[in-house]
């Protein structure tokens, strides 16, 4: 990019009020990346994923600023889950444009086989998935309690005897919410903190990977307000790499909690990769982050959940939980319709305008003239 071009980009980006900034760095936008790190106006973060950017800039737009999202244009569908999970919330997105006629980078033009013309190799291959399909034990646990053992691969896994509900954990964590912001991941985590406690200061999300970034935008975008984040192990594995992002930045007013059941407990009670060993707490400790835990006992989790929420300092905090679902009323969820209540709500606790109307000025009906 020109440097007079990479000026104008950023001038537009004062102009129009966006001053958050995710950047996955990309050589043909260097000049304006290097431009807006070195402007004080902009609040710039380095991200590992574009996914991960584009909840990131979700969240500092619910917290009241304008987000940009700088990539390079492959980076579109790395970012598709995210764009398609949070339609609703305004990103922009600029990235470079390659692939055209004359680009001299090699991943800049088509790659791979086709293999259209070998439809025999593709029957084969799914007539073998299925037999595979039908050889598989099912889990006979499925429902309400999952139990401790399941099926992965024809071979079983032992899941940890976890002695916490997460519905008790709820319960506990739920007096220590006053004016704090909390961001809830989706499945049966939103519905049970629904249920226990209904406020328009919960943030209901849709998708996984993205419930931690987006309340990492969210605590960045208002770093003196605490944001607490309720999520799931399968949601969190889905975007690992967003430990590396946050042991960077270290936002001081953001408590994630990563409700661990080791499995997909929504969908049957498939085993997370957190029930063959992997240790969430000890790779955030790796990747940088001093107050990551693990927790077992309600004891533990009340005392982990109070520090969280009143004291100042990342903290990342994994509950071992059983994997059980509690009865919880049915309740309809619209993405848009939560995006404007919790909106609304940080309008009105923070005195800011994040809804805001647009600057299109309205056309004089008096002066159209009819074309010929």
């Amino acid at each position: 990019m020109k440097l007079s071009s990479a000026n104008l980009v950023v001038e537009a980006l004062r102009k129009n009020e966006v001053p958050f900034i995710g950047v996955l760095p990309d050589g043909w936008l260097f000049e304006a990346y290097q431009l807006v790190c070195e402007d004080p106006y902009f609040k710039v973060v380095q991200v590992t994923h574009e996914g991960e950017g584009v909840s990131i800039c979700a969240g500092a737009w619910a917290g009241g600023l304008r987000s940009a999202m700088m990539m390079e244009n492959s980076g579109l569908r790395a970012a598709a889950e995210a764009l398609g999970r949070l339609y609703c919330y305004p990103v922009l997105l600029l990235m470079s444009y390659r692939g055209d006629f004359g680009d001299s980078a090699h991943f800049g033009r088509p790659i791979g086989t086709d293999h259209r013309a070998d439809s025999g190799r593709a029957r084969n291959s799914l007539r073998g998935c299925s037999q595979r399909r039908g050889d598989r034990k099912v889990h006979p646990g499925s429902g309400q309690d999952f139990g401790h053992s399941t099926w992965t691969s024809g071979s079983f896994v032992y899941r940890g005897n976890h002695p916490m509900k997460r519905i008790d954990c709820l319960k506990i964590l739920a007096p220590m919410i006053q004016n704090e912001l909390v961001v809830v991941t989706l499945g049966v985590t939103k519905h049970e903190w629904e249920m226990i406690n209904p406020r328009d200061g919960n943030c209901y999300l849709s998708g996984m990977g993205g419930t931690t970034p987006f309340g990492f935008g969210l605590a960045l975008a208002l770093p003196h307000r605490k944001v607490v984040v309720l999520d799931s192990d399968g949601s969190f594995l889905f975007g690992l790499n967003h430990l590396a992002t946050l042991a960077v930045h270290k936002p001081q007013n953001l408590s994630v909690f990563i409700f661990d059941n080791e499995c997909y407990e929504s969908v049957g009670g498939s085993p997370s990769q957190t029930a063959r060993g992997v240790d969430l707490a000890a790779m955030a400790r790796g990747a940088g982050i001093e107050n990551a835990i693990t927790v077992r006992e309600l004891d533990e989790f009340r005392d982990a959940a109070q520090k969280g929420v009143k004291e100042n300092g990342l903290r990342f905090t994994v509950v071992k939980i059983e994997p059980w679902i509690a009865e919880v009323p049915a309740r309809y969820y619209h993405l848009l319709e939560e995006r404007n209540r919790f909106a609304r709500y940080v309008e009105q606790t923070e005195n800011i305008s994040v809804l805001r109307p647009s600057k299109i000025p309205r056309r004089d009906p008096s002066k159209w003239k009819p074309t010929k």
